[in-house]
């Protein structure tokens, strides 16, 4: 049977692990046709609503130009059925763990629109066009966060006065049955892709619909997910992946080969990392006493070159804090 998300494992980290999802997700959504098939498959609501084949991803993002690379949001601009509205915004929202302050994070995405849509208004009196503000989700856990702004707001118990609240739609990618899949092959590969990356197990006839898919996609893309799966996923998933690939299309043997080379280079390197995350941690409880649990999973989720940054400022570091910035 087919486990969808397990509250036992821990979240990813978030300064390393998501943003290589987030990448992914955001080279997904760009890929040509994606923003259209996603809104008709993934959103049948807001689908019967817009005009086909008028989406598009818009170029700016709402994201600080130093994190830009590092966080996963899309804008997503469509023409609709109606006059009084010409376009519809979708903001697409990427989360690989559960974020409690995600709406707060969407609360500036819906200011940056409005601010752009007021500087480019020629009369003082507009009326602001709806956004739609979507969270695109694939963690270990079951989404628990709030779904509308006012559920993070303390209630005015002696104030009339009413609060700022609107909702966000949830698509959870683990929720997707296998059988329900999306018919676009691009978009079925990035479902399928996100939906499993956290999984101790692949079916085989899930791994075979993806291989499948896979094989209609863009060159380009077709590679950058057989990458995705071999840095990111379990090796042992991984592993099955490739060996089904090889019996499936052999005449891929080539690449095949250079993505187990990888795939074996990542399991050396993850057993230094290990080494050098139990000695940073040995350290560390030497020299601070109790380490949080929060900072030892930042530590094991860390690549060689951090725990080696970390490893060199542990002796002139005041506290754990210190010794762990972000290099």
């Amino acid at each position: 049977m087919d486990v969808h998300h397990s509250d036992t494992d821990t979240e990813p980290n978030t300064t390393s692990d998501a943003f290589d999802h987030d990448g992914y997700f955001k080279h997904w959504i760009d890929q040509k046709g994606v923003a259209q098939a996603f809104i008709e498959e993934m959103l049948p609501k807001i689908a019967s609503k817009v005009l086909p084949e008028t989406a598009t991803v818009a170029n700016a993002s709402f994201v600080d130009t130093d994190l830009k690379e590092k966080r996963g949001d899309r804008r997503l601009k469509v023409r609709t059925i109606y006059r009084a509205l010409k376009y519809l915004d979708i903001i697409l929202e990427h989360k690989s763990y559960v974020d409690p302050l995600v709406l707060v994070q969407l609360l500036r995405y819906l200011c940056a629109v409005y601010d752009e849509v007021i500087t480019q208004a020629t009369k003082s009196n507009i009326k602001l066009p709806p956004v739609e503000l979507v969270v695109v989700y694939h963690g270990k856990r079951r989404w628990k966060a709030a779904l509308h702004f006012g559920g993070l707001l303390l209630p005015l118990e002696f104030s009339g006065n009413r609060q700022l609240d609107f909702d966000i739609t949830l698509l959870d990618l683990g929720a997707i049955d296998d059988k329900d899949m999306p018919k676009n092959p691009t978009l079925r590969v990035g479902v399928l892709v996100l939906k499993y990356v956290y999984r101790r197990r692949m079916p085989a006839a899930t791994v075979k619909m993806l291989l499948e898919a896979l094989d209609e996609v863009e060159a380009a893309f077709r590679e950058v997910t057989m990458r995705y799966i071999v840095r990111r996923y379990r090796p042992a998933v991984a592993r099955k992946i490739l060996e089904m690939a090889r019996k499936i299309a052999p005449q891929n043997a080539d690449g095949f080969v250079t993505y187990g080379e990888e795939l074996e280079a990542r399991g050396e390197a993850k057993g230094k990392a290990e080494g050098k995350a139990d000695s940073l941690l040995r350290l560390l409880t030497r020299r601070f006493g109790t380490v949080q649990t929060a900072d030892e999973q930042r530590i094991h989720a860390a690549g060689e070159f951090q725990l080696n940054n970390w490893l060199d400022r542990i002796f002139d570091a005041r506290s754990v804090q210190e010794t762990l910035v972000e290099c």
